[in-house]
């Protein structure tokens, strides 16, 4: 049987122990942020080119020091991010990034967690503190008696007694807790296997760039791996001016001409990479998977 003072520590730590964690509930669940809309997601889910996690399926883990450096890494594999989650409190299993991944459908969750700081906290529990007396004693009871006819008699009695009382209240317990706290996150992915026909991801460049080169174009800000952009000479941070002769005025027509191009003709791209300008031709015939659209 447990002691009375193994009982009671045992209750304040189960106590501290719900201050502290609460109902157990998983930040990354919690603070997750999803991106787009929910109408956006679901087109993405009906969308036959977009692969999630399935029923009885585990989702891959991988941890990260540099979100930037491996989330693009894995873009460029495929994977498109849906969602992240991101808070400081008291570290969490890894188990609980793999649940939340779970929950909406992620092939690979990317996290990391790092120490911030200990917090210190003194406060006090207030305990039952009932305390019972017991009592115990013998009562003696001695009688002498005469009677009519001068009779003369002597009794005795005897008595054991036993009795208890208890009061009831409370006690002051102080107690200090040190917590070791962390900066936690985790993005969350999905996989896109659709073939394209170029496999780039490019934005506008800004009007100071436009002044700098005295031309329009799009600036090459991402390479997927294993299509024809990625098998050609073309670099990230190259600046595309032309395409076949044609100027480039911006990412919305390019998208379009990329779109609409019949790769069987030849793809002569004009680039600017360090101030020079050079042409660069984009080789379909080691095409490959390319696993995000345009």
């Amino acid at each position: 049987m447990k002691s009375m003072k193994s009982i009671v520590f045992g209750s304040i730590y189960i106590i501290i122990s719900i201050i502290f964690t609460g109902c157990a509930t998983s930040g990354y669940k919690t603070f997750y942020k999803q991106y787009g809309t929910n109408e956006q997601l679901q087109q993405v889910k009906l969308n036959s080119n977009y692969k999630f996690l399935e029923k009885g399926e585990e989702p891959q883990v991988y941890s990260t020091n540099n979100f930037d450096i491996d989330s693009k890494k894995l873009r460029a594999r495929g994977y498109v991010p849906i969602g992240a989650s991101s808070f400081n409190g008291v570290y969490e299993n890894t188990k609980n990034a793999i649940n939340q991944a779970k929950r909406i459908g992620a092939t690979l969750v990317l996290i990391n967690s790092s120490y911030t700081n200990t917090e210190t906290r003194t406060s006090t529990l207030l305990l039952p503190d009932n305390k019972t007396t017991y009592s115990s004693g013998r009562s003696n009871t001695n009688a002498t008696y005469n009677s009519n006819n001068g009779y003369n008699g002597y009794g005795n009695a005897n008595t054991n007694y036993y009795g208890s009382s208890t009061t009831y209240g409370t006690k002051a317990v102080p107690y200090t807790t040190n917590t070791r706290m962390y900066n936690q996150s985790a993005m969350y992915f999905i996989k896109n296997i659709k073939k394209l026909k170029f496999g780039v991801g490019c934005s506008d460049i800004s009007r100071e760039k436009r002044i700098e080169l005295g031309s329009r174009g799009v600036i090459i800000n991402l390479i997927y791996e294993n299509t024809p952009i990625y098998n050609s000479d073309i670099l990230e941070g190259d600046i595309v001016i032309k395409m076949n002769g044609t100027n480039i005025k911006n990412y919305q027509e390019f998208n379009k001409i990329l779109q609409n191009f019949d790769t069987s003709k030849d793809c002569i791209w004009t680039i600017i990479r360090n101030n020079t300008k050079k042409d660069i031709k984009i080789n379909f015939k080691k095409g490959g998977q390319t696993p995000i659209r345009e």
